[in-house]
């Protein structure tokens, strides 16, 4: 194994040990898919932090929830250490190619048409 995939686990595992699973019936979610486009914008996201990031994906999630009107874009809080660590990952995944398992929370609360990203790994392949 690689140093970039040991580093690459090892972001993924930290990320999936700090977040809080807390799944909706309309949580959306994908798997084996490509970020197409990260994209990060200046501004005041609805949870009250600086900025909004977003990461686009090469398909829809599944159940995406009715506040979203984009089955291929989830929002990230580029503010706060988790998106942070988020956005790392989707940067990584983005920069090396590599696809993705992601799934959203099932509610727009950091972006009134999107849905909030839950979590994002860069499973092995």
């Amino acid at each position: 194994m690689t140093a970039s995939v040991k580093r690459i686990n090892i972001i993924s595992a930290t990320l999936i040990a700090t977040l809080i699973t807390c799944k909706s019936g309309m949580a959306g979610s994908a798997n084996s898919v490509y970020v197409i486009q990260p994209q990060v914008e200046l501004g005041q996201n609805l949870a009250g932090g600086s900025g909004i990031a977003f990461v686009y994906i090469s398909s829809d999630t599944t159940s995406t929830p009715a506040c979203s009107r984009y089955a291929d874009r989830l929002a990230i809080d580029p503010s706060s250490d988790v998106g942070k660590a988020m956005l790392s990952v989707v940067l990584t995944a983005y920069s090396l190619n590599k696809k993705v398992n992601i799934a959203g929370t099932g509610s727009c609360n950091l972006w009134s048409d999107s849905e909030t990203l839950q979590w994002i790994v860069i499973p092995p392949q």
